[in-house]
């Protein structure tokens, strides 16, 4: 009935951000000062920043709007309303960094990042439905891709969610075999 998780990677040789990116990041890297805000600006209304606890109740709305995609698909002992209650998305920012996409000052989308040992993992990639298939989510992992410092990149996600396996293979990740085959 329901599949195990699977886990996507992609090695450092295989990241590519298009030239288009490059160069609105180039020309709109703000930095402010100390402890302020760094955000990478894609235009003059939209940008790339890194969250921090004050964005937590905004995570928590993102991450659970996003979810209610897995109802009816990922098995019910698994799946819960809300999916990540507030005091684990409060847990998941301490052990790891995570960024949002900001338009017009509304955050749209978010997405961790996690280095353990010699990989980093991607971890809870949500947009919010009104706003998916717009870019969001490949314009934050093309950034997270960007800033990690492994050679491997992985992705885990659940087997049945194949919306999402499809959006990381068109990123150039790649399913690996599964251990228990």
């Amino acid at each position: 009935m329901y599949q195990k998780n699977r886990v996507l990677s992609i090695t450092s040789e295989q990241i590519s951000i298009s030239p288009e990116i490059i160069e609105k990041v180039n020309q709109y890297l703000v930095q402010a000062g100390p402890g302020d805000m760094l955000g990478v600006l894609l235009s003059d209304k939209s940008m790339i920043r890194e969250l921090n606890f004050s964005d937590a109740q905004t995570v928590y709305e993102i991450v659970n709007q996003a979810a209610c995609a897995y109802r009816g698909r990922i098995p019910d002992d698994c799946y819960h309303e809300p999916y990540m209650p507030q005091e684990e998305v409060l847990r998941e920012m301490k052990g790891m960094t995570f960024f949002g996409w900001q338009d017009h000052n509304e955050l749209l989308g978010v997405m961790g990042i996690q280095p353990v040992k010699d990989v980093t993992l991607i971890r809870h990639a949500y947009v919010l439905p009104g706003h998916q298939r717009a870019g969001i989510g490949r314009n934050l992992l093309s950034h997270l891709k960007k800033i990690t410092q492994t050679r491997h990149l992985l992705v885990g996600t659940w087997a049945d969610a194949v919306w999402a396996i499809d959006f990381y293979q068109r990123q150039g990740f790649s399913l690996m075999p599964d251990k228990d085959d």
